[in-house]
């Protein structure tokens, strides 16, 4: 998909934002090879979750010559209205996990957080979803709670205590998702 460059630089950057924000959100597998699924991340990707949609954002924004960086941050899935017999399969793993972002400069004084990471379907339920976005400000984030912002070219999970079991996480994926195609 191009987008066209001739707009006004914050009307493009949101046209961006919107359009990968728009992508359903899914937790689905991913590889530190840019692939999702076996399918590049691209701008045919058809769902995704934090690690598809802002790798995505950033590799738009780097091809529109945005300054644009990696972050991570650490967020708690109980923050979330996520219904509890779902948070319960998370028994080893914890409900903290790590959550991918893009980090734009905007100007030289400031960086705004970028999170295109749920759909504006899921408004309903209540995530916190980027409605109305001037593309001058940081986006809402994963979730309303305060957070850190971590420069994601060298983060460790373990470094933040954050510990993932396999086998759990894949039950959790699986009825997240299953709860996902359902209500929204």
């Amino acid at each position: 998909m191009q987008f066209d460059k001739d707009i006004p630089k914050d009307k493009l950057l949101i046209k961006i934002f919107r359009f990968v924000q728009n992508i359903p959100y899914r937790i689905t597998p991913f590889d530190s090879n840019k692939y999702a699924c076996k399918e590049p991340v691209t701008t045919s990707l058809k769902q995704g979750d934090c690690r598809h949609k802002s790798l995505l954002l950033h590799n738009l924004l780097l091809q529109n010559n945005f300054e644009v960086k990696k972050y991570k941050t650490i967020f708690d899935w109980k923050d979330l209205p996520i219904p509890k017999e779902i948070l319960n399969t998370l028994q080893k793993s914890g409900t903290r996990w790590s959550h991918d972002i893009v980090g734009i400069g905007l100007n030289k004084y400031s960086i705004s957080y970028i999170d295109p990471t749920w759909n504006s379907e899921l408004e309903r339920l209540g995530f916190p979803v980027t409605g109305a976005w001037d593309g001058k400000e940081s986006t809402k984030q994963i979730t309303r709670e305060k957070l850190e912002y971590l420069d994601a070219e060298n983060f460790k999970e373990k470094d933040h205590g954050i510990i993932i079991d396999k086998a759990e996480t894949q039950e959790f994926t699986k009825t997240l998702n299953e709860w996902l195609d359902k209500s929204s």
